[in-house]
């Protein structure tokens, strides 16, 4: 089923937390990086899903670039890097 063929309902209802993607992404930027779990909706919204899975991606991203980075571009130390398993732990509704 293509987003195209989904009923209205599920198109309006699947969105990301804007703001909270932001906030998120920013703390990143900032070298500020808080946990997920402070920046996610309600369990019961609509957009929690939607914002878990997305913030995700942002946290993997972040977290494996400064993990491959000495600061100065080379890509020499290595830092311990996420799992998507240690999500799937933390996040049941992920799977």
């Amino acid at each position: 089923m293509t987003p195209a063929s989904l009923p209205p309902t599920t198109e309006r209802t699947n969105h990301v937390d804007e703001a909270a993607r932001r906030r998120f992404e920013a703390a990143w930027r900032a070298g500020q990086p808080r946990p997920i779990e402070e920046f996610l909706p309600a369990p019961d919204q609509s957009s929690y899903l939607p914002t878990l899975e997305e913030l995700v991606h942002i946290e993997l991203e972040f977290a494996w670039k400064a993990a491959l980075s000495n600061g100065s571009g080379d890509t020499v130390e290595y830092r311990e890097r996420p799992l998507v398993e240690g999500y799937l732990a933390r996040f049941p509704r992920l799977a």
